[in-house]
């Protein structure tokens, strides 16, 4: 009767070295996964500011309109009474002034706000030819209130922290690798 037989032997030698090496990995996996945190933040921030400072230029360029309407609206006025008399030449003058001189300013914060909303486009990922309808005012983003739930945040769980964390655990692990 024939016999057959089979046998395996595994041997795995771990030293000190190996385990540390093993936890250098590991830190290096999740110092990687903390910057990836910490990036998404960053960029969720800048798209942010990047929104309100829209929303600013569209609110400043509504009162520059505003304040052009009533500076022409002076003018206007201005002209009709030098017209029949009653105004010197020198006050028709500076009425035209104050009038013109709102031009280049207003047209300078609309190519101003053209070029942040390009921008803008660009950090979103979107064609420069497409439509982008802002929503929204600076009212609104001022009236939002801290609620509970960001207030009382878990500190290990914000990226710098984990971060700073995550450095005195491979500083520990370096010292344990250079003592073995």
């Amino acid at each position: 009767d024939p016999t057959f037989g089979a046998s395996a032997s595994v041997n795995i030698n771990l030293t000190p070295a190996v385990v540390i090496a093993v936890e250098n990995a590991k830190l290096a996996y999740e110092a990687g996964e903390i910057s990836y945190e910490a990036m998404v933040r960053s960029i969720e921030l800048n798209v942010r500011k990047s929104f309100y400072s829209l929303l600013y230029s569209k609110e400043n360029i509504a009162v520059q309109e505003s304040a052009l309407a009533s500076a022409k609206q002076t003018y206007e006025a201005n002209l009709a009474k030098y017209k029949q008399g009653r105004l010197s030449e020198l006050d028709l003058l500076n009425a035209q002034y104050n009038y013109e001189r709102k031009l280049p300013q207003l047209e300078s914060l609309k190519q101003g706000y053209e070029i942040s909303l390009d921008s803008f486009k660009q950090v979103l990922g979107l064609k420069l030819t497409e439509e982008l309808e802002l929503t929204g005012n600076l009212a609104e983003a001022a009236g939002t209130l801290l609620n509970e739930e960001a207030i009382m945040v878990n500190l290990d769980e914000i990226p710098d922290v984990k971060k700073a964390k995550l450095s005195v655990d491979s500083a520990k692990n370096t010292l344990a690798s250079t003592r073995y």
